[in-house]
């Protein structure tokens, strides 16, 4: 699994790597995705096609479920450290 995200658009080059994000972070952009759209990612998904979402709707969509990643990763980590 790729920890990092590398998105281009017509601004620019944007890079983001989740494993550097504090846990707060990775809540509170989580948080931010689920208030901005309503649900929680698995219930978005189920929802919506990719016919009815934009450019910035995948962005955000990819962003998404790359933190949701990163949570899950840190999350099965820790208990396999335990």
């Amino acid at each position: 699994m790729s920890r990092t995200l590398l998105i281009r658009t017509p601004k620019g080059t944007q890079e983001i790597n989740y494993a550097s994000l504090t846990m707060d972070q990775l809540v509170s952009r989580l948080s931010c995705y689920e208030q901005k759209y309503g649900s929680p990612l698995g219930q978005f998904t189920v929802n919506v096609t990719c016919e009815q979402v934009g450019p910035q709707e995948m962005t955000d969509l990819m962003d998404w479920e790359s933190l949701e990643a990163e949570l899950s990763f840190r999350k099965s980590h820790i208990q396999l450290t335990k």
